[in-house]
């Protein structure tokens, strides 16, 4: 494992949850608002096309970044993004520190037709 700074605290506390630690992240590779700049770790993330974002899959869920400004990329802009019963990964940041927070799963039922704050668990980064 990495050695983690300040910064990527949380990576360790997600990697020891041996309910999510097999999980890995996708990141879409453009559009819907895009990514704010973030660290993580390689082996954590892949980046994927708008198909391969949306698909429920058992060991990958997608990735955003959440600030002040909002969620990027914009979920609810995302089509098809709804299509299911899914996890999804939110890395809180802020744009005018940088610092980052921690990292939230948040569950999405299959009848959500936008995203609500359903809130499983919280990595915090201190």
């Amino acid at each position: 494992m990495k050695d983690h700074n300040k910064k990527t605290k949380w990576i360790e506390r997600f990697k020891e949850d041996n309910d999510y630690r097999h999980l890995r992240f996708k990141q879409l590779d453009m559009g819907y608002g895009g990514y704010p700049p973030y660290e993580l770790d390689s082996d954590l993330i892949d980046i994927t096309t708008l198909e391969v974002f949306r698909y429920i899959e058992r060991d990958r869920i997608p990735l955003f970044v959440g600030s002040q400004s909002g969620i990027y990329p914009k979920i609810d802009t995302i089509p098809g993004f709804f299509n299911g019963e899914k996890i999804i990964g939110v890395l809180a940041k802020s744009l005018l520190s940088g610092n980052i927070a921690g990292l939230t799963l948040y569950r999405i039922s299959a009848k959500d037709k936008e995203f609500t704050y359903k809130e499983i668990i919280h990595y915090k980064n201190i």
